[in-house]
């Protein structure tokens, strides 16, 4: 298990660096000893075996600290998405019912509707000074835990994380992960990359996403390296830190590398880098171009799903890999393209990816009909498009639910939006679907001017008339002030329907 690992580390190599955050470093023996110790605090106020216990915390050294001590006592951690929109936050804690909410005192505002309103009684541990009468200081449950070695009571097969999903499509839903699925995720992606306790992980995205739960803070347990935490996302911090801590792998968006990959030689070297994967977004050719110009190394992308625990599939940087591609899976993973039968469709043909490995979800927490509907005969299906490429890599292409089905054409909505947003007067552009009575749906663009620029709907039917066949072209235009984004971006297409639904009935 990770704690009999982290207990070698810490006694072969005491006092090498675990953590590095901001000007503080903190070794495997002093994270082993403080583990330890908060949970037996957590222990001696209430906290056992099978409880659920939310975590609302940013990049600090706190998170990890919680997180293990948790796991340690047998306990379910919940990792919060403090960037979620309240009603969602508010549905995601709710429908997890923890005994205990962890959290920074930064974040007591987004909390407060919750803890107000929950029917339960809930023990609240806070970081800071601003702790209410009713409240627990973390750091003093640490500073007056006992230094015992608490025997860690977690089953492989048993859940030990509930990781909710972004809510981007669809409304928010807990994967329930094991012990064994974020081991076994942590372990392929240290085979993947041939990573040693000579490197040296940056988080630079939330600690709250699987994927740095499993692919950066489990694999970094394992192998022996250092993590560098970074609080917030400051470019200037962030390259600072590369440098100084010597990181050679990172986790994070396109947008991010590209950033990155523009900053100015003599402000920041970068030549520590070994391995940069992509996630949550396909990576351009510009944004592709620009940094292997810059580091002299392929940028890598990953495909990562909450149901999996972290990433599946990856490019890597010494491989040539297909365009657009996000690799092969990894080893003892099956990852497929199925037609709506179940079957596999042929080499560059569309259809929906589908994964088979025993170190899956178990299941969506409290929701047996969803489960059944993505879990079909051993096959767990994410509700993504994709196809295989000649070299047997997975290229994702759309989410299901943003496909549009007209008069039995897929319509893959960000093929339009891309174009769209090629037009001189064009800031951004989405593209859902509206009910019709003859094709079942159609297409409607929404679309946000450039300042200062007047752009009309008969100027958006030409472009695309010249761009598009005539099935593709959208059949009716909006204009909005802004795209409504998650705190994370990404453009909130089921609020955007909602509202469009709204409206037209209305």
């Amino acid at each position: 298990m990770i704690f009999d690992r982290l207990g070698e580390i810490a006694a072969e190599r005491p006092h090498d660096s675990a953590i590095y955050y901001l000007d503080n470093r903190i070794s495997f023996n002093q994270l082993n000893d403080i583990i330890d110790k908060l949970a037996c605090g957590l222990h001696r106020i209430g906290i056992s075996k099978g409880d659920r216990v939310a975590l609302v915390m940013p990049n600090f050294p706190h998170f990890i600290f919680s997180y293990l001590a948790v796991l340690k006592l047998g306990a379910v951690i919940v990792p919060i998405n403090y960037m979620l929109m309240p009603d969602d936050l508010n549905l995601v804690l709710n429908d997890a019912k923890p005994k205990a909410v962890i959290y920074w005192e930064g974040f007591r505002g987004i909390l407060l509707d919750f803890f107000k309103t929950y029917s339960q009684p809930v023990l609240k541990l806070v970081l800071g000074r601003k702790k209410e009468f009713d409240s627990y200081e973390l750091t003093k449950l640490i500073e007056s835990g006992e230094r015992e070695s608490i025997e860690n009571v977690n089953q492989q097969d048993e859940t030990a994380v509930i990781q909710y999903t972004a809510g981007i499509s669809e409304p928010p839903v807990g994967a329930e992960l094991s012990f064994g699925c974020l081991v076994e995720r942590s372990k392929q992606f240290i085979d993947f990359y041939r990573l040693s306790p000579m490197d040296v992980f940056g988080i630079v995205l939330p600690l709250f996403m699987v994927f740095n739960q499993s692919a950066l803070l489990f694999s970094a347990l394992y192998s022996g390296c250092a993590v560098v935490l970074q609080p917030k996302l400051d470019m200037t911090l962030v390259a600072k830190s590369i440098d100084e801590q010597k990181i050679s792998l990172i986790i994070a968006t396109p947008s991010f590398y590209n950033k990155l990959a523009r900053i100015e030689a003599d402000k920041f070297n970068g030549g520590s880098l070994k391995f940069c994967i992509a996630v949550q977004a396909p990576v351009t050719a510009e944004v592709s171009d620009v940094f292997e110009r810059r580091f002299k190394f392929p940028l890598s992308s990953g495909y990562a799903l909450t149901e999996a625990g972290g990433i599946v599939a990856a490019t890597h940087p010494v491989f040539e890999n297909v365009v657009g591609s996000v690799g092969a899976p990894f080893s003892g993973i099956d990852m497929r393209i199925h037609d709506q039968h179940g079957e596999q469709v042929a080499t560059d043909e569309l259809g929906e990816i589908a994964i088979r490995n025993s170190g899956l979800f178990s299941g969506y927490w409290g929701n047996e009909q969803l489960t059944a509907a993505r879990v079909r005969n051993g096959w767990f299906y994410p509700g993504d498009l994709g196809k295989r490429n000649m070299d047997n890599s997975i290229s994702f292409i759309e989410r299901k639910l943003n496909v549009i089905a007209k008069s039995g054409f897929m319509i893959i909505s960000s093929e339009i939006e891309q174009i769209l947003q090629q037009h001189p007067k064009v800031k951004e552009a989405a593209v859902v679907s509206v009910p019709h009575p003859k094709h079942k749906e159609d297409v409607m663009a929404v679309i946000v001017a450039e300042e200062n620029q007047t752009l009309t709907e008969q100027e958006i039917f030409q472009f695309c008339r010249e761009q598009f066949p005539v099935y593709k072209c959208p059949q009716s235009i909006r204009f909005l002030s802004e795209l409504p984004r998650s705190r994370m971006g990404k453009v909130l297409k089921r609020l955007l329907k909602s509202e469009i639904n709204y409206t037209q009935q209305s």
